[in-house]
């Protein structure tokens, strides 16, 4: 007699290798996602990294101490960009990792940055008394007809309080603001000039000149806040 069909038997649970049984599906599947959280988070610090804020040079945008977040892979880097840099050479103490600075982008490649001396106002900030600056910028390829670059003077609300000649860090360049009444730097293709939203208070391009791009280390993503769980969070990641 010809041997009958059972399909209850056909597919039964013996029949199923044990490959594709559910329950061995688990391990390998907590494997792929912990492995794929580790690469993640691997990514995220490599990408993203932290910094802290030393001394006052930005404020009131960043104070003394403030932790921020940055790209540590920073492309094009812009005027207004906040980055963190190599301190220049001379602020370092042998021995010791080289120093970094937290200056806001004034300038790019091929942009002339001009200070212009308000010989008409005399005023006190910081402790300085004297004449007050005017940042003007001519960005690069900008001219009027006759082929002058064109000077639009900066209003910047973000800086802490206008500029003092006879603040320290306009040591270098003073003496060509009280001769000609201006200061002008040409900004070379591939450098960024950087100031500190303290102007009085900052050092900066007005002593070093200007930064290559190669001499950033990152790019300001945003502050935390002090004593947040992200500020927290941050600190015990790095």
């Amino acid at each position: 007699m010809p041997e009958l069909y059972s399909p209850k038997q056909q597919h039964s649970t013996m029949d199923i290798p044990l490959s594709q049984k559910p329950g061995s599906l688990v391990f390998p599947v907590i494997i792929m996602i912990g492995v794929a959280l580790m690469m993640a988070f691997l990514i995220f610090i490599t990408v993203v990294g932290l910094s802290v804020v030393r001394q006052n040079s930005m404020a009131p945008t960043l104070q003394d101490g403030n932790h921020i977040t940055m790209w540590n892979i920073p492309r094009r880097i812009r005027r207004n960009h906040i980055v963190v840099v190599n301190a220049p050479l001379s602020h370092q103490i042998e021995g010791q990792p080289r120093p970094l600075f937290v200056k806001r982008v004034v300038a790019t490649g091929g942009d002339i940055v001009r200070f212009t001396l308000n010989r008409d106002n005399i005023i006190t900030q910081s402790g300085f008394t004297g004449h007050e600056v005017f940042l003007y910028l001519s960005l690069a390829g900008n001219y009027d007809a006759n082929g002058n670059r064109i000077f639009i003077r900066q209003q910047e609300d973000f800086i802490l309080e206008p500029m003092v000649d006879s603040s320290n860090h306009f040591n270098r360049i003073r003496p060509y603001l009280l001769l000609y009444g201006y200061w002008d730097y040409y900004v070379p293709a591939g450098n960024l000039f950087l100031l500190g939203d303290n102007r009085n208070n900052s050092v900066d391009s007005r002593a070093y000149d200007s930064w290559h791009v190669s001499d950033v280390v990152g790019r300001k993503i945003r502050r935390l806040t002090p004593d947040s769980f992200l500020e927290r969070l941050f600190l015990f990641i790095y």
